[in-house]
């Protein structure tokens, strides 16, 4: 398809050959060169450095595990470490 602008043809000039290229081209199709950037077919996702995000709700489910762990190891390590007499009985 040609765009006509009254009566030329809309496009670009090759800077290596001269040769007037159509519109929509990339390369030149009388020697091949470059006659803009092409772009890339997959966009690139921004790059993020930063420590992962996460949600309220793990955090909470994290931190209830990790106290049910820390109570059952203080629960069978405590008698090793104090005295019978020391404890209570509940």
């Amino acid at each position: 398809m040609k765009v006509h602008w009254g009566s030329t043809v809309a496009g670009i000039t090759c800077t290596k050959c001269g040769v007037h290229a159509d519109a929509g081209r990339i390369f030149c199709a009388n020697c091949g060169a470059s006659l803009r950037t092409p772009l890339p077919l997959i966009q690139s996702a921004p790059e993020d450095y930063g420590p992962p995000s996460r949600s309220p709700m793990r955090r909470t489910v994290a931190n209830s595990l990790l106290l049910g762990l820390l109570y059952v190891l203080l629960d069978i390590v405590l008698p090793i470490f104090v005295p019978a007499k020391l404890q209570k009985e509940y």
